[in-house]
């Protein structure tokens, strides 16, 4: 595996590796692809945030990692690689014994993601039992600890809650409970804070930074608050229409974005607006996730695309720490055209 900078400056092997991972659902008349050329990298005990508008790809490219996807989806990819093992090849018994476990996810909605018909102590339970959590009594004491672990008070009375009973911000500390019983490496937040009002939403994510930095854990942290993002991860790549369209340190991304897109994100904060009535947005929509368009996929929005934009799709590249997915990007070297794209293409000018 190759040695790679951690965030405390020492080295240490690659968690995650993703190159080029694409995606087709089934669909009638033919599969949609919704993830193109998908590259992500994780390091141990970092934080990676995965930003952009809804429709984006965030969910889908956790899923895929997940192997959480419905029966005929498709997945390909030059390499998916989590701690030296390879996903692609690996049996799918092998897989599905990751989930949960070393890999673990947290989802969007905390009320529907737990199931209504148990209570919160037999889903703990079931947990800890798929995962090795020893006998009943030892099992009963793991799930205890780990409520205590996320901030839930009186413990031995929420094990024997119901779901229903329990608060938006509750539910969703159970469900980090559940995702820490595995001890995962990896652990994935699905806009872990979306459900839930700010206030909760702020003690969430500061639990769940906790918890990640204690434990020396992976953390892929999906979201669209780009805010949020900068507070919390040490790197950020950017999606747009099934596309990673630009990746690299939080600080470098967010503070000097290189792709249009990225700066249009950021230029639509409202305390990027200098108290103007309208927030800055960019004109037109989303192409629909499995529009094939020729070209860019953000040209036909791009104040910066030119007639090359609209005929050739270019890759991510152009710089080595700060990659991004345009031909005419804010600053540094331009993208190359994607191999995908045909070969001969001239280079923009």
């Amino acid at each position: 595996m190759p040695e790679t900078a951690m965030p405390g400056g020492t080295q240490g092997p690659m968690l995650l590796a993703v190159e080029r991972l694409s995606l087709r659902l089934p669909a009638t008349p033919a599969p949609a692809r919704v993830l193109r050329d998908v590259s992500l990298q994780l390091r141990p005990a970092e934080v990676l945030g995965v930003v952009g508008e809804s429709g984006s790809g965030k969910s889908m490219t956790a899923l895929a990692l997940m192997d959480l996807l419905e029966p005929g989806a498709q997945v390909q990819a030059a390499r998916m690689d989590f701690a030296g093992a390879d996903l692609l090849r690996m049996p799918a018994r092998d897989r599905a014994g990751l989930r949960g476990g070393a890999m673990a996810m947290i989802f969007q909605e905390p009320m529907s993601s737990l199931n209504p018909a148990f209570t919160v102590g037999w889903q703990l339970d079931e947990c800890l039992r798929l995962h090795g959590g020893g006998d009943r009594r030892e099992r009963r004491a793991r799930a205890l600890e780990l409520l205590r672990q996320v901030g839930i008070a009186a413990p031995e009375q929420r094990l024997r809650a119901w779901p229903h009973q329990l608060s938006g911000g509750m539910c969703q500390r159970v469900m980090m409970a559940m995702a820490l019983a595995g001890n995962p490496r990896l652990l994935i937040a699905d806009e872990p804070t979306t459900a839930l009002d700010v206030t909760i939403q702020a003690q969430i994510v500061q639990l769940l930074l906790e918890l990640q930095a204690h434990r020396g854990m992976g953390l892929l942290f999906i979201s669209h608050d780009l805010a949020l993002v900068a507070q919390c991860a040490h790197r950020v790549s950017v999606l747009y229409a099934g596309e990673v369209v630009e990746s690299g340190g939080a600080a470098q991304v967010l503070g000097t974005p290189r792709h249009p897109y990225t700066e249009a994100l950021l230029g639509a904060l409202p305390e990027r607006c200098g108290g103007a009535r309208r927030l800055r947005a960019l004109p037109g929509l989303v192409p629909a996730a499995a529009a094939e368009l020729p070209g860019c996929r953000l040209a036909p929005r791009c104040p910066r695309a030119r007639r090359f934009c609209h005929a050739h799709a270019p890759a991510l590249g152009g710089d080595a720490q700060q990659p991004a997915r345009c031909f005419f990007p804010l600053h540094g070297t331009p993208a190359p055209v994607l191999a995908d794209a045909g070969a001969g293409a001239m280079r923009p000018s």
